[in-house]
Parts: structure tokens; sequence; C-alpha cells
């Protein structure tokens, strides 16, 4: 009986002190909606990364009419290349690696030091938003193999 109390103490202290850090090294998780920018740390080997997402997009100017037609985009040969450059709509750019796109958001890898981001695809440019969408009606269903197909629960066997 003795003994019982101090463990207990000490699996209290443990407890908090394990939440205590846990909380003060978890990394933090930002979406696009704040506009405070997000600091992301890494080893020693590289720099702390700074990356602004706003919260809304500007307005662009209407597109003036022109007499000659656009140029024809071929999003599937883009699609095919294993990075983009994805522009927003104030003109940054940045090169990329798509992830995967899924209702209205785009989730990338910066080349550049392999930061994963999500955000919604109306921050990127005309052409880029287009390709997005290309790329999310492309999206076909993995099909099953026959392994993972449970046919005594399709027939009621």
């Amino acid at each position: 009986m003795k003994l019982i109390i101090p463990i207990l103490i000490f699996s209290i202290l443990s407890a908090i002190a394990g939440y205590t850090l846990g909380r003060k090294h978890a990394p933090q998780h930002r979406t696009a909606e704040t506009s405070t920018p997000v600091v992301e740390t890494s080893e020693a080997t590289t720099p702390p990364v700074e990356v602004e997402l706003p919260v809304e997009p500007e307005p662009q100017a209407e597109p003036t009419p022109s007499t000659s037609p656009a140029p024809k985009v071929d999003h599937a040969a883009r699609a095919k290349l294993p990075t983009q450059t994805l522009t927003d709509l104030q003109g940054r750019q940045l090169q990329a690696k798509i992830l995967s796109v899924s209702d209205g958001q785009v989730s990338i890898r910066r080349t550049a030091d392999g930061l994963d981001v999500t955000f919604p695809i109306n921050l990127l440019c005309a052409e880029d938003a287009a390709f997005c969408t290309y790329l999310e009606a492309q999206k076909k269903p993995e099909p099953l193999k026959e392994g993972e197909i449970d046919w005594d629960m399709i027939f009621g066997s």
C-alpha cells in the first residue's frame, strides 16, 4: 500500500509532463481560411519557411476581349508532367506536385521544401483552376481486385 501512492503520483506527474511537452512540440496545422503566416520548422538543416495563405482572393480585373481565339490548353499532356508550376490570383508562382484534387480543394507538395499544403482551387489563376478541375473530373475510382469482393455478402449465400 505504501508503494501505490508514490507510483500514482509519479504517473500523474508523467502524464501532465507528457501532455505539456506534446502541446509545446505539436505541429501547427493551418487551413487557407487563416490570414496569419504559418512558420514550418524542421530539422536544423533547413531554415524556417514562411507560408502566407490569404483569407479571400482579390477580385481580378475584367478580361479585355481579344480578336484572336484563346490558345487550346492540353490538360492531358500537362497532367503527365511530374511537377506543375502553379500561379495564384496575385501572380505568385510555385513548383509543386499535385497530390490530389477533391471537393474544390487541391493538395500539393512543394518541390522547394517538401511541404504539403491543401487550399481552395479558387485561389489559383483561371488556367490552373481549370487544370485542377480537369484533374478532379479525370479521377476514377480504384477497381476492386478479385480477392476484395465479398460475393457471399452480395448474393446472400
